[in-house]
């Protein structure tokens, strides 16, 4: 069933998880399963998903970063957080990145409740696609300089010098040649021995400036593709 929904299951119990992606095949989805959170960021990197549906303990990554990794990396992707017990904080957090809380289904009539609860929510978000950027963009964080690397409707990946010092959330990205200014907050980063990069998902934008970046967003020249004309007067 070429068109059933993808689902990527993370799960470190590969007992369970063989057992959940049989109870998903045979109820008409597509199920994709990762032991480890950084199989999961590989597969997400690489092709699309309907639903993540991941476990809150993770040996390396918690579930709930992954889901936070999962919003800025893939937006398209809705977020299943899967525990063993009832937590306001962890619902809470779910419902910050659009995704849901639920205790361990342990039937298939269960899994299957949860899942299709959270495929609708999914399909109008498949028009937010990552664009990693044929050009690097440069940009300001805060009063430093950067670049973007790629971006989404959603949040935007940044790289740095090394030496730009410690990085606050929520903080402010300005595009100069364009005058776009936006809030973003931080959910990953990686340091290396001459750049900072980053990750982060955009918070509250100012003065309608996300309609504005969304149109940047989608004129942006993308990797392997030939540049548009102009893309913006400022």
């Amino acid at each position: 069933m070429t068109d059933a929904p993808r689902i990527l299951l993370v799960d470190e119990d590969e007992v369970r998880l063989g057992r959940t992606m049989r109870w998903l095949s045979t109820s008409g989805y597509l199920p994709i399963g990762a032991a480890t959170a950084e199989r999961a960021r590989a597969l997400l990197a690489t092709d699309p998903y309907d639903l993540m549906l991941t476990r809150t303990r993770l040996a390396v990554v918690s579930g709930v970063r992954l889901m936070q990794l999962a919003y800025v990396e893939r937006p398209s992707t809705r977020a299943v957080l899967v525990g063993d017990r009832p937590d306001a904080m962890l619902e809470m957090e779910a419902r910050r990145y659009g995704a849901r809380y639920v205790i361990n289904p342990e039937t298939r009539e269960a899994l299957v409740a949860a899942v299709a609860a959270a495929l609708p929510d999914a399909r109008p978000r498949q028009r937010w696609p990552r664009k990693r950027l044929r050009r690097q963009l440069p940009i300001r964080v805060r009063h430093g300089p950067g670049v973007l690397v790629d971006v989404s409707y959603a949040g935007l990946c940044v790289e740095m010098p090394a030496g730009a010092g410690e990085l606050l959330s929520p903080f402010d990205v300005t595009v100069d040649d364009f005058g776009i200014q936006v809030r973003a907050q931080a959910v990953w980063c990686q340091r290396e021995a001459d750049r900072l990069r980053f990750g982060a998902m955009l918070v509250t934008p100012q003065s309608g400036d996300d309609v504005r970046w969304r149109t940047l967003v989608d004129l942006l020249p993308e990797s392997g593709t030939e540049p548009p004309g102009r893309v913006m007067a400022r």
